[in-house]
């Protein structure tokens, strides 16, 4: 899943405001379309609290993607793994409620009503999400899995139809998080979307390998197969927490530089976040590649960083 995080420090656009609560307004009406539908067909089993539990946990491990305000966790594969098993409805009633727990406490703050907005805001980009790939899923005829099928291996059709769910999904969320992020920011929808479809695609190749192998150990040894999944769910998280920690040693040596000049040249201090603010909005009206767009402004920051190996009596001197 993919959480779009916003500052409550800064006043959200009416635009963005609107399209938020749009969001939220339909998230909710499937959430409670749900329960009704689950109420009325008196469904309940017991392995609802096992994928309950684990979405959970899933949601408590959230990683940052790199140079952005999106946070990434890998309930994809478990919220696919229930829908396979347990259908559409279960699915969407029994992943909203972990996530918007876990929602508040990894992003717990002082400004609730802030914070609320924004976990209803993501809550309800799953469950738009979740329904919109289930949905086309079942259209196309997807085949369903149940525990004790005795299926002892995962075909290609499956995947196949796995694979078109989660790309779904995952096209989805991103649109949604693209939309709302150049909303809230002002910046082009582009420059949004690229930051969120890049992602995309390696989280989609990772979503469906973890959801076949969930749903191969489900299938055939169900609650306790998943814990064999606890190692590599690991070792992905942590790649990915080292990727981000790269990315931000890097942004924190851009500004540590910047500093450093404002610091022995007091003239330049404005001069140089002045510099880098222009060269991005004309970078932008000029269209550039996004991939430019996202380095642009540390060049601006940067570019009088050849004045750190100069005497101070060239640089001061008069005329």
């Amino acid at each position: 899943m993919i959480a779009e995080e916003h500052s409550p420090l800064r006043r959200s656009s009416k635009a963005f405001s609107l399209y938020s609560r749009a969001v939220s307004t339909i998230g909710v009406a499937i959430f409670i379309a749900a329960c009704f539908s689950l109420l009325q067909g008196r469904v309940f089993s017991w392995e609802w609290l096992f994928f309950l539990a684990v979405i959970f946990v899933t949601e408590l491990c959230p990683t940052k993607i790199p140079d952005s305000s999106i946070w990434v966790t890998v309930t994809v594969p478990v919220v696919l793994g229930m829908f396979l098993s347990h259908g559409l409805a279960a699915t969407i009633a029994v992943s909203a409620v972990p996530i918007l727990i876990a929602s508040y406490i990894t992003q717990w703050g002082p400004a609730f009503g802030w914070l609320t907005s924004l976990v209803i805001y993501n809550v309800a980009n799953h469950i738009a999400a979740a329904t919109i790939a289930s949905l086309v899923y079942m259209i196309v005829g997807g085949p369903f899995l149940r525990i004790g099928s005795a299926q002892a291996a995962i075909s290609l059709r499956l995947i196949l139809f796995m694979l078109l769910w989660a790309a779904i999904y995952s096209l989805t969320t991103a649109i949604v998080c693209a939309t709302g992020t150049s909303l809230y920011h002002k910046e082009p929808w582009r420059v949004s979307a690229h930051r969120n479809l890049r992602w995309s695609l390696p989280d989609l190749f990772v979503s469906v390998c973890f959801a076949a192998f969930f749903v191969l150990l489900y299938v055939n040894y169900g609650a306790v197969g998943i814990l064999l999944l606890i190692i590599p769910f690991l070792v992905a998280r942590q790649a990915l927490n080292l990727h981000a920690r790269y990315v931000s040693t890097y942004r924190e040596t851009v500004t540590a530089l910047g500093t450093y000049i404002q610091h022995h040249h007091m003239y330049t201090k404005g001069h140089l976040e002045r510099v880098a603010d222009l060269a991005e909005r004309i970078a932008r009206q000029m269209q550039l590649p996004t991939q430019s767009l996202m380095y642009i402004k540390d060049a601006g920051l940067l570019h009088d960083i050849g004045k750190v190996g100069v005497d101070e009596t060239v640089l001061d001197k008069t005329g």
